[in-house]
């Protein structure tokens, strides 16, 4: 199963404390076995994901099963 990965980065954080709407937000498709696979993962890398190009580092906030 794929999944996204989605997070704001700090700029995007301070720019729209409160504000989601049009935030371009950092996302990565990665695959996993399970939701808890993909959980796991992010958990045993406190948090972060990685950019396929490894320029940029982002905490996740969302993941979300895609088709």
């Amino acid at each position: 199963m794929k999944f996204k990965f989605k997070g704001l980065s700090p700029f995007e954080e301070d720019v729209t404390p409160n504000f989601m709407g049009e935030a371009e937000m950092p996302t990565v498709v990665r695959e996993f076995e399970t939701m808890e696979n993909a959980i796991e993962y992010v958990a045993k890398n406190r948090g972060f994901m990685v950019t396929d190009d490894k320029k940029l580092a982002f905490v996740v906030r969302n993941i979300q099963q895609i088709n």
